[in-house]
């Protein structure tokens, strides 16, 4: 009998390093997640991922935002 095959919902999706997940960027920078996605989308910060995938932001990217925003 064969081993039935794993949804790809199930697949697990592999954390880039050096990455963070929306939620700590949103914590780094005290935004709301929803905020930080709406950045993402506008192409204000920098990010992998999206749709079925987690997005993930590297710290260099966290970076270049507050760098271009002047944020601190």
């Amino acid at each position: 009998m064969r081993k039935p095959q794993r949804q790809a919902a199930q697949r697990k999706t592999r954390r880039p390093k050096g990455s963070h997940s929306v939620l700590e960027v949103a914590n780094l920078l005290g935004a709301h997640p929803q905020t930080v996605r709406r950045w993402i989308k506008a192409g204000d910060l920098v990010a992998t991922g999206g749709g079925a995938v987690p997005y993930y932001v590297t710290q260099d990217a966290v970076d270049a935002f507050l760098a271009r925003w002047d944020v601190r």
